[in-house]
């Protein structure tokens, strides 16, 4: 029908972030997706763009696993507001589900979780700030170098 609008996204050689996330998960693959995401978020609300905009679901963010870099779906149309997840809430949900690298020093899934759990004071720059703090105290490289494309 003419009321009929689709979206299409390329999202050929990308993965979505439930099957990237399905086996054992490494702190540079959550900083990498973690990383691009916030970044992506604050990018977009320079082009006043809300958070509201993207589809926060594991199965419709898709992930470029050479870059280990999450790219989000932007949806400008309205939905119902009670089902929009915050992105704290989405990151929160998304961490207790995941299987961390038992070989590692896992002590940033706690750093990172202190951080999204201060919701009233969670901001997009701040969680950034701390997600880059911990890849350098954990020696791996930021993959700010190869931003993915809005």
């Amino acid at each position: 029908s003419n009321m009929e609008r689709r979206l299409k996204y390329n999202i050929s050689s990308k993965i979505s972030l439930r099957q990237y996330f399905s086996g054992s998960v490494q702190r540079k693959q959550l900083f990498g997706i973690l990383e691009s995401m916030t970044a992506a978020l604050l990018a977009a609300e320079g082009y006043l763009l809300s958070d509201e905009s993207f589809l926060l679901e594991e199965d419709y963010i898709f992930v470029d696993v050479g870059q280990k870099a999450g790219y989000l779906l932007a949806f400008p149309v309205e939905r119902e507001k009670e089902n929009q997840r915050e992105y704290y809430d989405f990151v929160r949900r998304l961490m207790f589900g995941l299987n961390f690298d038992e070989t590692e020093d896992c002590a940033y899934v706690a750093a990172l979780m202190n951080y999204v759990n201060r919701k009233e004071n969670f901001s997009l720059k701040g969680f950034l700030e701390t997600v880059k703090r911990l890849e350098r105290e954990n020696g791996i490289q930021s993959p700010a170098e190869s931003r993915p494309e809005m």
